[in-house]
């Protein structure tokens, strides 16, 4: 992220100069994943130092996708017919407060229906976060 808006090469020892001891491990990981990746570049600069240079596209797009920008995508709705599928807010919000109910009576071992229409993702979730235990 620190390179995300420097458009020069920065020393490899600056950058590792930003880890912490302890995780040079993971750095060295990080880095190589990024090289073969193509995304920062080894190049090197006046004097023999070895620097990294990160890809401009990719500095471009990331800076897009964090910040906001660029073009709409290809399937952006730009006009045209309305979505017949349309949901309003009020929709949208009976709909998650009657999902949360079903969590809930799941959670509490509730023999309402609503208990019932949890699905097994849902479950899995829950027994996974440590929130409920398998019997």
């Amino acid at each position: 992220m620190r390179t995300l808006f420097v458009e020069q090469p920065v020393p490899q020892a600056v950058v590792s100069s930003w880890v912490n001891g302890k995780f040079h491990g993971e750095h060295n990981s990080a880095v190589k994943t990024l090289a073969g990746l193509r995304i920062w570049n080894e190049v090197h600069m006046p004097g023999g130092l070895r620097a990294w240079l990160l890809k401009n596209t990719f500095r471009v797009q990331l800076r897009i996708a964090l910040l906001g920008g660029g073009k709409a995508w290809q399937g952006a709705v730009t006009g045209g017919t309305p979505d017949k599928y349309s949901k309003d807010v009020t929709f949208l919000d009976n709909y998650a407060k009657e999902r949360w109910e079903c969590v809930l009576h799941f959670m509490v071992g509730s023999t309402s229906g609503a208990a019932d229409t949890v699905s097994s993702d849902t479950k899995q979730v829950l027994v996974k976060s440590g929130l409920m235990r398998r019997k």
